[in-house]
């Protein structure tokens, strides 16, 4: 495993599109967001690229990435937005450049499968975290600075208190109990997309975390069948399911995404926390993927267990 160099305020965050095309108004708002955090931006001319919904080519937009890794005057690697394109750029990639040159990679959505990926074929932490463009709410913020800035193990991560300020539901413990494996997982729909490639997880005694935006139930309903008949579920030490935002149907006879969900986990005897706070949501807590970490699943805690950047 091969934790990443921590940064410090006054460091330089390096800003891709590996997905989707940003606009300006939202590029402005991303470099505005991350100087506000108190680090400096850096990009190159091609992150406002754009070919139809793909911001650039596949070729431009894998050398942007490699370019950044092997830039000595970027500390780390933010990603504007998600959106949809990083799976085209997986074959590609030479991750040993990425290997050479390890720093904090971070973002989620889309971005799943870069994290995934790049764990898998170079063991480096990656961080399932906020973008550059979301809103960073004090809860998002503390837990994405302590984990990129502070070299710490048994790092804990409680759900969000709810909040007058905030509408989001209720973290629920579906199995309680506490249980120990590596962290994978990301966007449901990118999870599944990456079943019998060579880029999927190891879900294998891992604890797996996913979330979505924007779903009917019927479609997580068919997603998460697929995670069950291949097997793969059954295989977690536990499972944490976050924030599906816009994921209830407006018709009648649909069930919620709640009533969906829980029948999946009726015979699955290990732990699992439902509504923790990540995902696409307001207070969106940085996850380490390939991070060793513990559930506990009653308490509605998830504590990092070993340092996921070093000094």
């Amino acid at each position: 495993m091969i934790p990443p160099k921590k940064i410090k305020r006054g460091d330089t965050i390096g800003l891709i599109t590996p997905a989707s095309a940003v606009s300006e108004e939202n590029f402005q708002k991303a470099v505005t967001n991350v100087e506000s955090l108190g680090f400096k931006t850096f990009y190159y001319p091609s992150v406002m690229d754009r070919a139809g919904y793909l911001a650039g080519s596949d070729l431009m937009r894998k050398q942007e990435l490699e370019k950044m890794f092997e830039n000595k005057n970027v500390d780390a690697i933010l990603c504007v937005r998600g959106g949809y394109g990083t799976m085209r750029l997986l074959s590609a990639i030479d991750y040993n450049i990425i290997k050479r040159n390890p720093k904090i990679f971070a973002g989620y959505s889309d971005i799943t499968a870069l994290l995934n990926a790049i764990y898998r074929f170079t063991g480096l932490f990656c961080f399932h975290s906020p973008m550059a463009v979301s809103d960073f709410s004090e809860y998002t913020k503390k837990c994405f600075i302590d984990l990129l800035c502070f070299s710490q193990n048994n790092y804990l991560i409680s759900a969000a208190q709810l909040s007058e300020n905030f509408a989001f539901p209720q973290p629920l413990c579906v199995n309680g109990g506490k249980a120990q494996g590596r962290l994978v997982g990301g966007n449901l729909s990118l999870i599944v997309s990456l079943l019998g490639t060579p880029y999927e997880p190891e879900f294998e005694n891992n604890i797996l975390f996913l979330e979505d935006v924007g779903e009917e139930p019927y479609r997580i309903d068919r997603m998460m069948t697929q995670l069950f008949l291949s097997g793969k579920i059954q295989k977690t030490a536990a499972v944490i399911l976050g924030v599906f935002e816009n994921c209830n149907s407006k018709e009648n006879n649909s069930p919620s995404f709640q009533e969906m969900v829980l029948p999946f986990f009726e015979t699955y005897r290990k732990p699992v926390v439902i509504n923790f706070s990540f995902g696409h949501t307001t207070n969106n807590c940085t996850l380490p993927i390939g991070a060793l970490a513990e559930i506990d699943a009653n308490n509605l805690q998830l504590k990092i267990l070993e340092f996921v950047v070093k000094n």
